[in-house]
Protein backbone atom coordinates (compact mmCIF):
# COMPACT_ATOMS: atom_id res chain seq x y z
CA UNK A 1 0.00 0.00 0.00
CA UNK A 2 1.54 3.83 -1.13
CA UNK A 3 2.01 5.96 1.80
CA UNK A 4 1.43 9.26 0.87
CA UNK A 5 3.99 11.91 2.09
CA UNK A 6 4.92 15.59 1.81
CA UNK A 7 8.11 17.10 0.24
CA UNK A 8 8.93 20.46 1.45
CA UNK A 9 11.58 22.65 -0.11
CA UNK A 10 12.80 26.23 1.13
CA UNK A 11 14.55 27.33 -2.25
CA UNK A 12 17.96 30.10 -1.41
CA UNK A 13 20.00 32.06 -3.31
CA UNK A 14 22.81 29.82 -2.45
CA UNK A 15 20.92 26.68 -0.73
CA UNK A 16 17.89 24.23 -0.77
CA UNK A 17 16.56 22.50 1.97
CA UNK A 18 14.51 20.10 1.89
CA UNK A 19 12.23 17.88 4.61
CA UNK A 20 9.75 14.66 3.72
CA UNK A 21 7.26 14.08 6.23
CA UNK A 22 3.67 11.87 6.46
CA UNK A 23 0.60 13.21 6.74
CA UNK A 24 0.95 14.45 10.31
CA UNK A 25 4.41 16.15 9.63
CA UNK A 26 6.17 13.89 10.92
CA UNK A 27 9.61 13.05 9.27
CA UNK A 28 10.03 10.04 7.04
CA UNK A 29 12.82 7.74 7.66
CA UNK A 30 14.52 5.68 4.57
CA UNK A 31 17.03 2.95 5.51
CA UNK A 32 16.62 4.39 9.12
CA UNK A 33 17.91 7.52 7.82
CA UNK A 34 15.77 10.67 8.59
CA UNK A 35 14.50 12.03 5.29
CA UNK A 36 15.93 15.51 5.56
CA UNK A 37 18.94 17.80 4.61
CA UNK A 38 20.32 20.43 3.01
CA UNK A 39 22.13 21.44 -0.42
CA UNK A 40 24.75 24.34 -0.50
CA UNK A 41 26.21 25.53 -4.13
CA UNK A 42 27.67 28.94 -5.02
CA UNK A 43 25.55 32.12 -5.48
CA UNK A 44 24.52 32.81 -9.46
CA UNK A 45 25.45 36.25 -10.75
CA UNK A 46 23.18 38.03 -12.86
CA UNK A 47 24.12 39.45 -16.37
CA UNK A 48 24.07 43.39 -15.34
CA UNK A 49 26.51 42.83 -12.58
CA UNK A 50 28.97 41.32 -15.23
CA UNK A 51 28.14 43.62 -17.99
CA UNK A 52 29.02 46.71 -15.43
CA UNK A 53 32.35 45.73 -14.37
CA UNK A 54 33.25 45.26 -17.85
CA UNK A 55 32.13 48.65 -19.16
CA UNK A 56 33.75 49.77 -15.90
CA UNK A 57 37.18 47.64 -17.26
CA UNK A 58 36.77 49.26 -20.81
CA UNK A 59 35.95 52.32 -19.39
CA UNK A 60 39.32 52.58 -17.74
CA UNK A 61 41.02 51.48 -20.25
CA UNK A 62 40.36 54.16 -22.56
CA UNK A 63 40.83 56.72 -20.20
CA UNK A 64 44.36 55.28 -19.26
CA UNK A 65 45.10 55.41 -23.42
CA UNK A 66 44.00 58.82 -23.85
CA UNK A 67 46.06 59.79 -20.73
CA UNK A 68 48.38 58.48 -23.07
CA UNK A 69 48.21 60.11 -25.66
CA UNK A 70 48.14 63.05 -24.66
CA UNK A 71 51.38 62.76 -22.75
CA UNK A 72 52.80 62.20 -25.65
CA UNK A 73 51.64 65.22 -27.86
CA UNK A 74 52.69 67.10 -24.67
CA UNK A 75 56.47 65.37 -23.80
CA UNK A 76 58.61 67.50 -26.44
CA UNK A 77 57.28 70.90 -25.00
CA UNK A 78 57.04 69.83 -21.01
CA UNK A 79 60.32 68.22 -21.69
CA UNK A 80 61.81 71.76 -22.02
CA UNK A 81 61.00 73.29 -19.36
CA UNK A 82 60.61 69.89 -16.85
CA UNK A 83 62.17 66.56 -17.65
CA UNK A 84 60.94 64.89 -15.41
CA UNK A 85 57.70 66.36 -15.12
CA UNK A 86 55.01 62.95 -16.05
CA UNK A 87 57.50 60.78 -13.65
CA UNK A 88 56.55 62.96 -10.88
CA UNK A 89 52.77 62.84 -12.02
CA UNK A 90 52.31 59.16 -12.50
CA UNK A 91 54.63 58.39 -9.33
CA UNK A 92 52.37 60.74 -6.95
CA UNK A 93 50.53 57.95 -5.54
CA UNK A 94 53.59 56.30 -4.11
CA UNK A 95 55.68 56.77 -0.83
CA UNK A 96 59.21 58.76 -1.02
CA UNK A 97 60.97 55.84 -0.85
CA UNK A 98 59.78 54.70 -3.86
CA UNK A 99 59.74 57.46 -6.31
CA UNK A 100 62.43 57.29 -8.73
CA UNK A 101 62.48 61.27 -8.25
CA UNK A 102 62.64 62.12 -4.80
CA UNK A 103 60.70 65.73 -5.02
CA UNK A 104 58.26 67.11 -2.26
CA UNK A 105 55.97 68.23 -5.07
CA UNK A 106 54.65 66.05 -7.74
CA UNK A 107 53.57 69.02 -10.00
CA UNK A 108 55.86 71.87 -9.53
CA UNK A 109 59.20 71.77 -7.96
CA UNK A 110 61.36 75.01 -9.11
CA UNK A 111 62.29 77.55 -6.38
CA UNK A 112 60.11 80.17 -7.87
CA UNK A 113 56.82 78.49 -8.71
CA UNK A 114 56.06 75.01 -6.44
CA UNK A 115 52.88 73.74 -5.74
CA UNK A 116 52.09 75.73 -2.96
CA UNK A 117 51.98 78.65 -4.93
CA UNK A 118 50.07 76.78 -7.92
CA UNK A 119 46.94 76.14 -5.58
CA UNK A 120 47.01 79.30 -4.42
CA UNK A 121 47.22 80.39 -7.73
CA UNK A 122 44.64 78.12 -8.79
CA UNK A 123 42.55 77.22 -5.50
CA UNK A 124 40.67 74.44 -8.28
CA UNK A 125 40.88 72.96 -11.48
CA UNK A 126 38.34 74.97 -13.02
CA UNK A 127 40.26 78.31 -11.74
CA UNK A 128 42.95 77.03 -14.10
CA UNK A 129 40.57 76.36 -16.98
CA UNK A 130 38.77 79.33 -16.65
CA UNK A 131 42.31 81.21 -17.08
CA UNK A 132 43.63 79.63 -20.12
CA UNK A 133 40.07 80.62 -21.88
CA UNK A 134 40.31 84.10 -21.28
CA UNK A 135 43.23 84.81 -21.07
CA UNK A 136 44.93 84.52 -24.31
CA UNK A 137 49.05 85.27 -23.29
CA UNK A 138 51.17 81.97 -23.48
CA UNK A 139 51.24 79.97 -20.28
CA UNK A 140 53.92 76.94 -19.09
CA UNK A 141 52.52 74.13 -20.91
CA UNK A 142 51.76 72.09 -17.70
CA UNK A 143 49.18 74.48 -17.20
CA UNK A 144 48.17 73.61 -20.33
CA UNK A 145 48.47 69.78 -19.71
CA UNK A 146 46.75 69.82 -16.18
CA UNK A 147 43.70 71.66 -17.56
CA UNK A 148 43.29 69.09 -20.80
CA UNK A 149 44.53 66.30 -18.94
CA UNK A 150 41.37 67.53 -16.21
CA UNK A 151 39.08 67.80 -19.20
CA UNK A 152 40.00 64.35 -20.81
CA UNK A 153 40.17 62.12 -17.69
CA UNK A 154 36.09 63.05 -17.52
CA UNK A 155 35.31 63.64 -20.85
CA UNK A 156 31.80 62.29 -20.22
CA UNK A 157 30.27 61.10 -23.93
CA UNK A 158 28.44 62.32 -27.00
CA UNK A 159 25.91 59.55 -27.43
CA UNK A 160 22.98 61.62 -27.17
CA UNK A 161 21.97 62.96 -30.84
CA UNK A 162 20.20 66.50 -31.46
CA UNK A 163 21.11 69.72 -30.01
CA UNK A 164 21.96 70.81 -26.62
CA UNK A 165 18.55 72.46 -26.19
CA UNK A 166 16.99 69.49 -26.12
CA UNK A 167 18.52 68.00 -23.45
CA UNK A 168 16.65 70.48 -21.14
CA UNK A 169 12.98 68.89 -22.59
CA UNK A 170 11.82 66.53 -19.69
CA UNK A 171 10.37 64.20 -22.23
CA UNK A 172 13.43 63.84 -24.02
CA UNK A 173 15.56 63.09 -20.73
CA UNK A 174 12.96 60.86 -19.75
CA UNK A 175 12.91 59.08 -23.18
CA UNK A 176 16.96 58.61 -23.15
CA UNK A 177 17.22 57.23 -19.45
CA UNK A 178 14.41 54.18 -20.52
CA UNK A 179 16.67 53.99 -23.50
CA UNK A 180 19.63 53.71 -21.49
CA UNK A 181 18.36 51.30 -18.39
CA UNK A 182 16.79 49.12 -21.01
CA UNK A 183 20.23 48.68 -23.10
CA UNK A 184 23.05 48.73 -19.77
CA UNK A 185 20.87 47.18 -16.99
CA UNK A 186 18.08 45.20 -18.92
CA UNK A 187 15.84 47.16 -16.61
CA UNK A 188 11.94 47.70 -18.26
CA UNK A 189 10.18 50.51 -16.98
CA UNK A 190 6.90 52.65 -17.38
CA UNK A 191 8.99 56.26 -17.44
CA UNK A 192 7.17 57.72 -20.28
CA UNK A 193 3.53 57.73 -19.12
CA UNK A 194 4.13 58.68 -15.43
CA UNK A 195 6.58 61.33 -16.48
CA UNK A 196 4.30 64.34 -15.78
CA UNK A 197 4.42 63.29 -12.68
CA UNK A 198 7.82 62.82 -12.00
CA UNK A 199 8.34 66.23 -13.93
CA UNK A 200 6.39 67.69 -11.14
CA UNK A 201 8.21 65.93 -8.16
CA UNK A 202 11.36 66.70 -9.35
CA UNK A 203 10.21 70.50 -9.57
CA UNK A 204 8.83 70.39 -6.43
CA UNK A 205 10.95 72.54 -4.32
CA UNK A 206 8.98 72.25 -0.66
CA UNK A 207 10.45 68.22 -1.07
CA UNK A 208 13.78 67.09 0.01
CA UNK A 209 15.77 64.22 -2.48
CA UNK A 210 15.07 61.51 0.12
CA UNK A 211 11.31 62.51 -0.60
CA UNK A 212 11.55 62.98 -4.18
CA UNK A 213 12.82 59.41 -4.40
CA UNK A 214 10.51 57.75 -2.71
CA UNK A 215 7.88 59.62 -4.33
CA UNK A 216 9.47 58.56 -8.00
CA UNK A 217 10.08 54.51 -6.84
CA UNK A 218 5.85 54.57 -5.46
CA UNK A 219 5.13 55.88 -9.31
CA UNK A 220 7.74 53.62 -10.75
CA UNK A 221 6.72 51.01 -8.85
CA UNK A 222 10.33 50.32 -7.76
CA UNK A 223 10.09 47.50 -4.74
CA UNK A 224 13.88 48.12 -3.65
CA UNK A 225 13.18 46.03 -0.57
CA UNK A 226 13.38 43.10 -2.81
CA UNK A 227 15.83 41.53 -5.07
CA UNK A 228 15.23 39.96 -8.46
CA UNK A 229 15.90 36.81 -7.10
CA UNK A 230 13.87 36.85 -3.85
CA UNK A 231 10.74 38.53 -5.96
CA UNK A 232 11.07 34.71 -7.97
CA UNK A 233 10.90 32.68 -4.76
CA UNK A 234 7.95 34.37 -3.57
CA UNK A 235 6.04 33.57 -7.41
CA UNK A 236 7.77 30.19 -6.93
CA UNK A 237 6.34 29.80 -3.44
CA UNK A 238 3.10 31.19 -4.33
Amino acid sequence: MEKKYYLGLDIGTNSVGWAVTDENYQLCKFRGKEMWGIRLFESANTASDRRLKRNSRRRLKRRTQRIKLLQEIFAEEIGKVDSTFFIRLNESKLHMEDKSVKEKYPLFISKEYNDVNYYKQYPTIYHLRKELISNSEPHDPRLVYLALHHILKNRGHFLIDGSLSESSDFNFVFKRLHTELLNELNWTVDIESNNDEIRNILLEKSISKIDKLKEIKKILKIDTAKTEEEKRQAEIAE
